[in-house]
Parts: C-alpha cells; sequence; structure tokens
C-alpha cells in the first residue's frame, strides 16, 4: 500500500490508512518510523527528558513545492508524529539547514529553534532509513547550497577541437570536410559549344604569338625581365649566348 510513500513501512494496513488520513492532501512520506521525542535545553548536561509523545515519526513534503525552487522545497519538509488514536500531535518544519545527526543507532538529535530535540526509535533499521533520507534531502549547517539542476543549455556537448584550414598551421573555424563530386554527376560539353576566346603560343619562327590575350604577353614580359635582373653572373653570361631573345608577335 502506502500509494504517498516512497520508502518500505511495516505497518499494518489499516495503520498507513490511518497514517495517509492524517496527513495533507498533498504530502508525500519520505519515511516513517515508530519513534519517541525527547528534548533538552541547549548547552544543557542534564538528561534527556522524554516528552510524552509517541507514535509514527513521519518525515515528509509537500507535493505544492514541485515545480519551485530547490530552497522552496527544502522549507516545505517537516517532521509529523501520529498517534494511533489522536491524529498528529507533533509537528516541527524542518529548515534549510539542519544539524540531524546519529547520537546511537536507534536515538538520533537535531536542534530546535528553542532545544534540541532528540527521537528515540523502536526500531535500528527504520531508524537508519529514515537517517538516509534526511541527510539525503537537507544539508548540514555550513555545507554550500546544492546547485540548482542544469538546464538544457548545459547539457550540450561541448565542440569538438578546431580544425586546421590551412597549410601554415594555423588554427581556424571548424568546416565541414569537403565532400567529394561523383564522375556520374559530371556530364561531357554540348557539341558545337566550344570557343576559342584566347591563345598564346610559339609559332613556326620561335616567336611567342598571342590573340586576345595581351594580359599573358604583359605577365610574361615582366617575369621576362625579373629572371633576367635577378640571376646568377653565370646565369647572365650564360643568357649573353643566346642569338636572340624571342619577340612577341601581335596578330
Amino acid at each position: 500500500m502506502f500509494s504517498r510513500s516512497s520508502s518500505s513501512s511495516s505497518l499494518s494496513d489499516d495503520a498507513q490508512r490511518h497514517l495517509l488520513s492524517c496527513l495533507p492532501d498533498d504530502a508525500k512520506v519520505l519515511a516513517c518510523a515508530s519513534a519517541k521525542v525527547y528534548h533538552t535545553p541547549f548547552h544543557s548536561k542534564a538528561d534527556w527528558t522524554y516528552s510524552g509523545l509517541a507514535g509514527t515519526l513521519v518525515f515528509g513534503r509537500s507535493d505544492a513545492a514541485r515545480g519551485r525552487t530547490l530552497d522552496s522545497a527544502e522549507q516545505s519538509l517537516w517532521f509529523r508524529l501520529v498517534d494511533p488514536a489522536k491524529g498528529v500531535v507533533w509537528i516541527h518544519q524542518v529548515p534549510d539547514a539542519l544539524d540531524y545527526g546519529l547520537d546511537k543507532p536507534f536515538f538520533h538529535t537535531f536542534s530546535g529553534k528553542s532545544r534540541r530535540f532528540g527521537f528515540r526509535f523502536d526500531d535500528d533499521a527504520a531508524a537508519t532509513a529514515l537517517l538516509a533520507q534526511v541527510t539525503s534531502h537537507v544539508r548540514a549547517p555550513g555545507e554550500l547550497r546544492r546547485p540548482a539542476p542544469p538546464t538544457a543549455r548545459a547539457l550540450t556537448p561541448p565542440a569538438g577541437p578546431a580544425r586546421r584550414t590551412s597549410r601554415k598551421g594555423a588554427v581556424g573555424q571548424r568546416v565541414a570536410p569537403p565532400q567529394r563530386l561523383a564522375p556520374a554527376l559530371v556530364s561531357a560539353p554540348a557539341p558545337g559549344s566550344f570557343v576559342h576566346v584566347a591563345h598564346v603560343g610559339v609559332d613556326t619562327q620561335g616567336e611567342l604569338e598571342a590573340r586576345n590575350a595581351d594580359g599573358w604577353l604583359l605577365m610574361l614580359g615582366g617575369a621576362e625581365k625579373a629572371a633576367g635582373d635577378g640571376a646568377p653572373r653565370a646565369e647572365k653570361r650564360k643568357r649573353s649566348l643566346v642569338p636572340r631573345r624571342p619577340t612577341f608577335k601581335f596578330s
């Protein structure tokens, strides 16, 4: 049974139905155990005093806290002591930070606003299960607040290392790898579509000739001049033996 509980219980079905009837409709039972409530003043060396309250101790929270911030959810945690005959006889709101600890396997202690409280359990295993739930939902005093759940952006996988995009070794932006062009996608030229728009070559007399390519002649002439000015002496002497340099002929 215990449809609103996240932990098992040794209570009978009738006891569980009675327990749930004493809790708010939006209550979520995190753990429960049979216990008695004790108390003592702060900084007192006196023995613990039994409060006279006993029953089923419930550690739970309000489901209305779902969808709120973590701090609001922590503030909704509580202890409730349910008497089999009287119902809820004691409530303690659990603060944001609580020094809940183990004094003995069957005795847990924590600080309230005006005094310290102690729970004396009848079953050690149930006490251990309740301790685990409390320490997992409440931070200790001085402990840093739990981080908020990660957002969708934080869950995005990080980008891989940047790829080199130049022969100099500089690291540039990530680029998609080039896709090879399938030969089947390349078609042959249409018949009769070839047009001879320019020509650069050597005629039968060994002279350079060009048609509609004045820019090529200027480039070749500049390269020839630079090669002649910057060549070593041996290379210049070798060139001086050439009968004549090719001349440019326009047609």
